[in-house]
């Protein structure tokens, strides 16, 4: 197993590699163990579709099955991984959610290397593998920045706002870009130290976690709203990077119009557990791994109850491709074997599940219908902007 020093020097490489690809000078981390395996080769699949994703991201390996397989299901799949086993992640449990003791230790393990990274000067992106892709995440995040203007150290995303211009300024962890700089620098310190004297503090003589315990989230919210050591963050376009809210918003019928056409990263957060998750992702078309562990096509990935032609018509409209050419939105006319991959992904955010379009369909378990249909019970427990 690899100490810390091997994996900064796979990231240095990594960077050295993609220097004059679009989104080059950053890399993508993602960890993941056997637990987390199989969400891992469905992200694999999905970032495959997308020009030089794979080739700017280190996958970083908690143990040697995970390492072995994975590298092993990529070159059967006809693609390369980079992966990297990290001693440090091998001291966590193979199955872990949040809120568990394993969860919180894991997340500050990845602190940690994340301020090695910045420090050595490699542009971090954090990325996890439960996430659906539709574009290059990095490259729309670094084009954000420069419509704002340069120097920022955190880009962040909001993990309330999931749609248009609604504005919650939650900051979430789970996607967020770290430019190798000195402000970077000491908001990793502080999430580090802060995080890990709170954990110290809130393990009892088990070594569990209280349930009282709040989240990493809480700090990086804490150092955004007192601009601790002048850091300079920038918040993502909230319809370019939805958090996992999108779904239930999506799923009662709410507008989600302005994000259906801008996403570029869909979280699939705010739901516990990988079986619920893997669940979710299927329903709404977003699971690139078959039941034989090989890789599907985005066509291949859509619910049966969805009809490409119509899907592909509805997604040219929202984009406004049919300008001018009102053959390239007559479903009957769209040849689907002369599809790419990226025209799919950009139409899968308007795929809807078949129990949101037929109301006689069982509502799933991750819907969760208290209230007298799916996601009902959303309105009551959180606020959710119409």
């Amino acid at each position: 197993l690899a100490p810390i020093e091997a994996v900064v020097a796979a990231a240095q490489e990594r960077v050295a590699a993609t220097l004059r690809v679009p989104g080059g000078g950053w890399i993508t981390t993602v960890l993941f163990n056997s637990g987390y395996l199989e969400m891992t080769q469905s992200f694999a699949c999905n970032l495959r579709l997308l020009p030089h994703v794979l080739d700017r991201t280190l996958f970083i390996a908690a143990d040697v099955e995970a390492e072995t397989q994975f590298r092993d299901f990529a070159a059967s799949q006809g693609f390369t991984v980079h992966v990297v086993l990290w001693h440090a992640a091998s001291e966590f449990e193979s199955s872990m959610e949040y809120a568990e003791t394993a969860y919180y230790r894991f997340m500050l393990a990845r602190a940690c290397l994340e301020l090695e990274l910045v420090t050595v000067g490699v542009h971090v992106h954090i990325a996890e593998a439960d996430a659906f892709w539709v574009r290059d995440g990095v490259v729309v995040a670094l084009e954000n920045a420069a419509e704002e203007g340069a120097g920022y150290d955190v880009l962040w995303t909001d993990d309330k706002a999931f749609c248009g211009n609604i504005f919650s300024d939650h900051v979430s962890g789970g996607t967020a870009m770290l430019n190798a700089t000195r402000g970077s620098q000491m908001v990793l310190r502080y999430l580090a130290q802060e995080w890990g004297a709170q954990l110290r503090s809130y393990l009892d003589v088990e070594g569990a976690v209280k349930t009282s315990m709040n989240n990493e989230q809480h700090i990086w919210q804490h150092m955004h709203d007192t601009g601790m050591f002048g850091a300079k963050w920038l918040r993502l376009r909230a319809s370019a990077f939805p958090s996992g809210l999108w779904y239930q918003k999506a799923g009662r019928g709410g507008d989600v119009s302005r994000t259906d056409a801008d996403m570029a990263i869909l979280q699939n957060n705010w739901e516990v557990g990988s079986a619920k998750k893997i669940e979710r992702a299927k329903d709404w078309g977003q699971w690139f791994l078959d039941p034989n562990g090989r890789c599907l096509s985005p066509q291949e990935a859509l619910p049966k109850h969805v009809d490409i032609g119509d899907l592909i018509t509805t997604a040219r409209q929202r984009l406004g491709d049919c300008v001018g050419n009102d053959a390239a939105c007559d479903s009957a006319s769209i040849a689907r074997d002369t599809l790419t991959p990226a025209e799919v992904l950009r139409a899968i955010p308007f795929v809807r599940p078949g129990w949101f379009l037929n109301s006689a369909q069982a509502c799933p378990d991750y819907a969760d219908p208290k209230s007298g249909g799916c996601w009902q019970h959303m309105a009551s427990t959180m606020h959710i902007p119409e």
